[in-house]
């Protein structure tokens, strides 16, 4: 049986979660999973994100390629959450005032993450020959913690942009 079969069962419609991962079972192929801060949305299927990426994060709501997941090997799931979780902690940056509000604050901040992340990747692009997307500060932050599952407890604000030790 696959990582995904064993994620989701998705022949009965409903999903079943296992519970190894601390995920839950809802109905639509959507997963509630515990995170530090609460339940994230993680949504499997074939559309989101595009071929060749594995997750994408829209607003809090991580997006998993089912292509991906079913060749996912063992604990690769917690290593792209802890990614993704990063992401959202960064969105979350630029709405501090928003704190109180947790879906504006999403919302807000992840609409600014978006528009910064876009116009840093287009200034990568524009500088060779670094690959644009791995040389976003936003993903180099991403890719450097997302082995260590007590980050975002420790993580300070806006720390993509500070310089690591």
């Amino acid at each position: 049986m696959s990582f995904l079969h064993k994620l989701v069962d998705v022949r009965c419609g409903v999903v079943d979660v296992m519970r190894h991962y601390g995920l839950y079972s809802i109905a639509c192929r959507s997963l509630l999973c515990n995170d530090d801060n609460g339940k994230i949305m993680v949504v499997v299927n074939d559309i989101i994100p595009f071929k060749g990426f594995t997750a994408m994060n829209l607003y809090g709501i991580y997006f998993f390629r089912r292509s991906e997941v079913e060749k996912m090997r063992p604990g690769r799931f917690e290593t792209i959450k802890n990614h993704e979780s990063i992401h959202t902690a960064q969105m979350k940056d630029f709405a501090l005032p928003l704190a109180w509000f947790p879906i504006l604050q999403l919302a807000v901040g992840g609409t600014i993450f978006y528009i910064l992340y876009l116009l840093e990747w287009i200034w990568q692009i524009l500088i060779p020959p670094k690959g644009a997307y791995r040389w976003i500060s936003f993903e180099r932050e991403a890719y450097m913690y997302q082995q260590k599952n007590d980050y975002l407890a420790n993580r300070k604000h806006f720390a993509q942009w500070k310089k690591s030790r």
